[in-house]
């Protein structure tokens, strides 16, 4: 829904290796959980959650002017 109503989110998944019950690497076919956005016109960026500065930089590049 926020691809098709171009909404100005940014969603932030964490990958701690694990899918429902089962590990991540037996659960799904594409193994960079960033590049699944893909399918939904969304792009994907992977970010080192450590490196505060490179998401500042994310988040700035990000905002986007309100529209009416």
């Amino acid at each position: 829904m926020a691809a098709m109503w171009k909404l100005p989110i940014m969603f932030v998944v964490e990958n701690n290796l694990w899918a429902i019950g089962m590990l991540h690497l037996r659960a799904t076919s594409e193994l960079e959980i960033w590049k699944k956005g893909s399918a939904s016109a969304m792009p994907g960026v992977y970010v080192d959650g450590m490196d505060v500065l490179k998401w500042r930089r994310l988040a700035m590049l990000l905002e986007i002017p309100s529209k009416p």
